[in-house]
């Protein structure tokens, strides 16, 4: 069997959440998503969830994603292990990638845009 790979979602419109952890599904990821989750709530999942990869919007619900991707990466056991994929409907692609991103997507972005990114990051 086939291990799947495990994808952390960070998605505060609850409608895209919900979309995108589907379309991750029948793409056979193994998805915790979250709409809103405090810093420390999401460090400590991590640890015991050790995903393969973070999709996570900037602009999060008491949460900063630019702030969050640089306490994720100054983790020394599994910081840098996870690929990060930072998403926002504004264009921080150059503020994303120097905190850490292994990549960002602009919204609104096309589902197979996000699942090309996803298996060119995490394919073995």
């Amino acid at each position: 069997m086939i291990n799947k790979k495990k994808i952390i979602l960070l998605e505060d419109d609850q409608t895209l959440c919900r979309l995108l952890t589907t379309l991750l599904e029948m793409e056979n990821y193994d998805v915790a998503s979250f709409s809103e989750i405090n810093p420390d709530e999401l460090l400590s999942f991590l640890s015991s969830f050790s995903p393969d990869a973070i999709i996570m919007d900037i602009n999060l619900k008491g949460m900063n994603g630019i702030d969050t991707l640089r306490t994720i990466r100054s983790n020394k056991i599994w910081g840098n292990n996870i690929k990060i994929i930072i998403s926002s409907g504004e264009n921080r692609k150059e503020e994303s990638m120097n905190a850490g991103a292994s990549y960002f997507l602009q919204k609104p972005f096309m589902p197979s845009e996000l699942l090309i990114t996803l298996q060119n990051l995490i394919t073995e």
